[in-house]
């Protein structure tokens, strides 16, 4: 997979280590939040820091982060991560859209092994679209492998007039 993926675009700007951190994590910069977990030097030890990491490799483009943070049992999950690299590059990993924010809400039924977590994500359309708003309950499972957090599934509702009863992503 990493052969593949090191010649997909990314969005990662070449002084991102001293910007703002897209999570928003207290104000931290990018070299200091989710850098590490990005370049592997870390493992998110909480649902929470997979949830802003996987946050921040979406606004980055970051493809190969967001198949190492799927568990398994994921839908999305496919078993030859070339191809899924592939897919999701040509699928354009949101490309029509600029990530604006995300408000994590409280974790929920946390326990050692798995956690939900509520949250909001901000978008704003690059073409049309203006902002839209999207609400998802994430469930995340812990990686027996590496102690780790891992994006299970989620119930993703789009906050647009009309949609909000609607499941987004079944």
């Amino acid at each position: 997979m990493e052969e593949v993926t090191s010649n997909f675009p990314t969005r990662l700007p070449d002084n991102a280590d001293e910007l703002p951190c897209p999570c928003g994590v207290g104000g931290e910069n990018y070299g200091q939040c989710c850098a590490p977990y990005h370049r592997g030097e870390k493992v998110p030890e909480t649902p929470l820091r997979v949830l802003q990491s996987r946050y921040s490799a979406f606004c980055y483009r970051l493809v190969k982060y967001i198949i190492e943070t799927t568990h398994p049992t994921s839908r999305d999950y496919r078993e030859n991560k070339s191809v899924w690299a592939q897919d999701l590059n040509q699928k354009g990993m949101f490309d029509s859209f600029d990530f604006i924010e995300l408000v994590p809400g409280a974790e929920e039924d946390n326990n050692d092994k798995k956690a939900y977590i509520n949250f909001k994500l901000k978008m704003r359309g690059k073409i049309k679209y203006g902002e839209t708003v999207i609400s998802e309950r994430s469930l995340f499972m812990k990686n027996p492998d590496t102690n780790g957090w891992l994006y299970a599934s989620g119930d993703v509702r789009s906050e647009v007039e009309g949609l909000e009863d609607v499941q987004l992503n079944q």
